[in-house]
């Protein structure tokens, strides 16, 4: 039942954003110059990045398209920096899925290791009926430049005990090891925590084992985990005692003991602290920062339950202590946005990135608007509020529409992200128009 109510409030929004698609309007974006489309995709390079993009040192980008490509169930695809800003990115398919036995569906976030190869999750297929569940793969670099990449499936979920449907992206540790959860399966059919392992000898296969199981009164959460420097690994989850949703860690079991010990670190309200926290956390300078989709406000579109906010949780100052709460931004559903539903970043200066999925240009081709992103600057002293300023706001044509993907700090020191709708108009997906962007914007 927990897991219904969020599931229903997500599908609420994305009714939404079907159903009052309107004739579209002459608008211009808040800071034109500001944003600029890399690439608009097409159904035939793939189409519905939600997963976003991670970059290399060399500036180069990696990301997923959920649906499209030539085989029709996704993709995996490069973008290649050009020497100055302006320039045109040089896209390059490195992997187009097949339902079977590499999966489709692939929209949580990739993952590199040391050498450059790329890890990732499908949220569905694998082995075929019975095994549709989703599958670990891993996509190995070339050795020399222009060679294809090879993909691998590391791991075939099964639904009992190891949890179907990974949605999240994973989380690779220095060992190579990899974390990630399942949205349904496992003991309660609400999720797992799971850990996939390299062999210890070459050529010999990866290991997976459920590290946790999420009770029944709670839900694997859709971001990924991140590792706090003790080595527990934090994450937020649905459900909980106010069916609001928590932020949970997990700890690596002591010597001579296997089993990670799970403990609920805040629970959401619904009310000033938001509900429903959405994709990963961000660890700096030992506090969480997160978003939360509904909440805050008493109302937002059509009689949704709040816009969504910016949240920090700081560790307790004793030993056994409570953690602290802290709501740094309420969304309004005007050009700030509403509804964040990825994660928080942060630049070295301190200041913080989010993008909301709607609110925004009034003017936008859909009256839930398109979404925003928006700068926070931190409060110059103890107890003031952090300042806001919206970056940009989205209109849904060729600059794209509706992000829920995480931002990067990039090339030329932009900030690089994805839209699930905009573009080119060659495709729809639940009847909205484009088939998504890659976007950067001048911070």
């Amino acid at each position: 039942m927990t897991a219904n109510i969020s599931l229903y409030r997500k599908a609420i929004v994305a009714a939404i954003f079907v159903a009052i698609a309107v004739v579209l309007m002459v608008a211009s974006p808040a800071v034109a110059q500001r944003e600029s489309a890399i690439l608009q995709l097409t159904a035939s390079m793939g189409q519905d990045p939600v997963g976003g993009v991670i970059a290399d040192h060399a500036g180069n980008l990696y990301g997923t398209t959920g649906l499209g490509g030539p085989r029709g169930y996704g993709t995996v695809f490069k973008l290649s920096p050009p020497a100055s800003p302006g320039g045109e990115w040089i896209q390059t398919l490195l992997h187009s899925f097949s339902g079977a036995p590499d999966g489709n569906f692939p929209v949580g976030p990739l993952v590199l290791d040391k050498a450059g190869n790329l890890y990732g999750t499908a949220t569905n297929g694998g082995l075929g009926a019975p095994y549709n569940y989703g599958v670990v793969f891993e996509l190995l670099r070339p050795v020399e430049a222009g060679d294809p990449w090879t993909e691998k499936i590391l791991y075939t979920f099964q639904a009992l005990p190891d949890g179907q449907f990974p949605y999240g992206g994973l989380l690779i540790d220095s060992a190579g090891n990899l974390y990630g959860t399942t949205n349904y399966g496992g003991e309660c059919a609400t999720g797992t925590a799971f850990e996939v392992s390299p062999p210890s000898t070459f050529g010999s296969p990866w290991t997976e084992r459920v590290i946790y199981s999420f009770r029944c009164t709670e839900f694997a959460g859709p971001g990924p985990l991140v590792m706090g420097i003790d080595g527990a690994l934090y994450g937020v989850a649905g459900g909980g005692e106010m069916q609001d949703g928590t932020v949970f860690n997990l700890t690596p079991p002591a010597i001579g003991r296997t089993a990670w010990t799970e403990k609920i670190l805040y629970t959401f309200t619904g009310e000033g602290d938001g509900s429903d926290p959405g994709g990963g956390l961000v660890a700096r300078n030992g506090n969480l920062y997160g978003v939360a989709g509904f909440g805050a406000s008493s109302a937002c579109f059509y009689g949704l339950p709040g816009c969504g906010t910016i949240f920090e949780l700081s560790p307790p100052t004793v030993a056994g202590g409570a953690w602290t709460e802290t709501t740094i931004y309420s969304f309004t559903g005007g050009t700030d946005g509403a509804n964040p539903e990825w994660s928080v970043l942060f630049d070295k200066e301190g200041h913080l990135y989010a993008v909301a999925r709607g609110g925004g240009n009034p003017g936008c081709a859909f009256s839930s608007g398109c979404g925003a992103v928006i700068k926070l600057a931190p409060p110059s002293a103890v107890g003031d509020p952090w300042t806001e300023n919206t970056l940009y706001d989205f209109t849904g044509r060729g600059d794209g529409g509706g992000s829920n993907s995480a931002l990067v700090i990039g090339k030329f020191d932009r900030l690089y992200g994805t839209t699930i709708m905009g573009g080119r108009a060659t495709c729809t997906y639940w009847g909205l128009s484009g088939c998504g962007v890659v976007f950067n914007i001048i911070p």
